[in-house]
């Protein structure tokens, strides 16, 4: 399910950057209720958030703001969530 996520982001995300980054940033924001499923799904929506981060451009404010997001859901004690974490490897480059 994710990687047909991943897929559909590659293919349409760059046209859908300002559609569905507030979507995203809205799940991340909100409190779980029932925790487990919660984090199942906040992998997903982590991991789509990295992949639409790839969208923009290497000087987009927007990236940053990203990382910072992504940095601050891994410190949830899942190792669903953390696991995502490695989509931030693509968003990060040296100045």
């Amino acid at each position: 399910m994710i990687n047909a996520g991943i897929m559909i982001i590659d293919k349409h995300g760059k046209d859908n950057v300002s559609l569905l980054f507030p979507i995203f940033k809205n799940y991340l924001n909100k409190k779980a209720s029932n925790e487990e499923r919660y984090d199942l799904v906040r992998k997903g929506v982590v991991i789509f958030t990295g992949a639409l981060a790839k969208h923009l451009a290497k000087d987009d404010p927007k990236v940053h703001t990203v990382v910072e997001k992504l940095l601050d859901v891994l410190n949830t004690p899942s190792e669903a969530v953390q696991w995502a974490g490695t989509c931030l490897s693509p968003l990060m480059h040296s100045k």
